[in-house]
């Protein structure tokens, strides 16, 4: 059986209640399914979901490496994936969490999310609230640039730099030299808690 080994500082956290959606990228984007309530591999990460089942799926005891067989892209591979950093042991040990415990959006979930992390850094966030016609109510879109973060508004465009972020209390709290925006976090628990494990070890503190 072919061996696939993976090993990258890029990675993605990405969850949609709406549709339904929680998707981690890390060197190969895995897809929680609700029917049998585990991750599966996605085949077709820049189109529709293909997902194809994952056996055999185990954690080394720190979660620094995923071992996994599929049957992907028509072949039989075994795929190895170490994690390149601490934010995804993190990731993978959320990830054997759900597939222990299973998983299930909320009613009460209003906020669509992606974080994106390059060379092991925070790159990017973007969150979109909405009610339940699907009208936007808020937004919080923050990006890094010369190792710097900021914070973008519209309507009008503003860009603010920014001296510190941090997630406390269910709230986004970032802070430029004049202003502090506050951006309230509408989703369950053990989304939330990766979601501030993350923002910590990736950000300076406050």
């Amino acid at each position: 059986m072919r061996v696939t080994e993976t090993k990258t500082d890029d990675f993605a956290f990405k969850y949609n209640p709406w549709i339904r959606d929680l998707t981690l990228g890390i060197g190969h984007a895995f897809c929680f399914s609700q029917i049998p309530q585990r991750f599966e591999l996605d085949q077709n990460p820049f189109g529709d979901p293909n997902l194809v089942t994952m056996n055999n799926v185990a954690f080394s005891e720190d979660f620094s490496q995923l071992t996994f067989d599929a049957r992907y892209q028509r072949k039989h591979r075994q795929f190895v994936i170490t994690a390149a950093n601490e934010q995804q042991k993190i990731m993978f040990e959320f990830f054997a969490r759900l597939n222990a415990n299973g998983f299930r959006t909320q009613d009460d979930e209003a906020d669509h999310l992606e974080l994106h992390f390059e060379k092991g850094g925070l790159d990017s966030i973007q969150i979109y609230k909405n009610d339940e016609r699907c009208n936007l109510l808020d937004s919080l879109r923050i990006f890094s640039e010369a190792g710097r973060y900021f914070l973008v508004k519209q309507c009008p465009w503003r860009k603010f730099e920014l001296t510190s972020m941090r997630v406390d209390d269910h709230r986004w709290i970032s802070r430029s030299a004049d202003e502090e925006f506050v951006f309230d976090l509408q989703v369950q628990p053990v989304i939330y808690e990766t979601v501030k494990r993350l923002v910590d070890i990736s950000t300076p503190p406050a």
